[in-house]
């Protein structure tokens, strides 16, 4: 790295280190930057020397630096943080340890999907709960009563049609709003709460990070994505 800091001689907003940091785990802005203002030449240089310390570990270099920054950031941690010494996990810490392993924490998310989003939400919520408000609530006793209530006091066919009809605002619009749609999404934001509360997802992130790593994300995107 001191040779990379030696080549550097244009004028940066950030240290010769910080440059030569970046420049090893090949940020792109710095290297475009280094490259307009050292130049061709030089910058060719400094890409030898990058690609010489690369010849020295098997992993790349920005893994390389980042395990390095993780063990000092832990050795410090050690120095200052201390626990007490009869603090024993629990059986909480026991099931998020579970949750985080591969070996049984892919398991638990099959199940998690299943039971908590397919069985709960699909099954029961957009099923059991749809068909009793849809057919048992509205379609035996709401509609009929506003059916019969609307056509004695509107005499007007066209604005009967308009609130009761087959596309009536009660008997379609409200029906739909509170028998198909929030059932769904009732049931769907309760077990996302559950799911949440209970410090799941951060351990579902844990689980799939390194997965989500080799298409550009990270674990914390799972809650992104199980809300679309």
């Amino acid at each position: 790295m001191a040779a990379i800091e030696h080549l550097l001689t244009g004028h940066y907003a950030l240290s010769r280190r910080a440059i030569a940091l970046l420049l090893l785990q090949h940020d792109e802005d710095i290297e475009g930057m280094v490259r307009r203002q050292e130049g061709e030449e030089r910058f060719a240089a400094i890409a030898q020397q990058v690609q010489q310390a690369q010849q020295h570990f098997r992993e790349p270099l920005g893994i390389v630096i980042m395990a390095h920054r993780q063990k000092v950031a832990r050795a410090l941690t050690q120095e200052v943080v201390h626990y007490p010494q009869h603090a024993r996990s629990g059986f909480a810490d026991w099931v998020g340890q579970v949750c985080m392993q591969p070996l049984t924490g892919i398991p638990i998310l099959i199940l998690v999907l299943y039971f908590g989003l397919y069985q709960f939400v699909g099954v029961f919520g957009g099923g059991t709960l749809v068909d009793l408000l849809e057919n048992g609530l509205f379609g035996n006793y709401i509609n009929p009563f506003l059916t019969y209530w609307v056509q004695r006091l509107v005499p007007f066919a066209p604005i009967q049609e308009l609130l009761v009809g087959e596309y009536g605002v009660f008997t379609l619009g409200v029906t739909y709003a509170v028998a198909l749609i929030l059932p769904i999404v009732g049931t769907f934001f309760l077990m996302f709460s559950i799911l949440e509360d209970s410090g799941y997802f951060p351990r579902l992130a844990m689980l799939i990070d390194r997965l989500f790593k080799k298409i550009g994300l990270n674990g914390r995107a799972v809650i992104p994505m199980v809300l679309g």
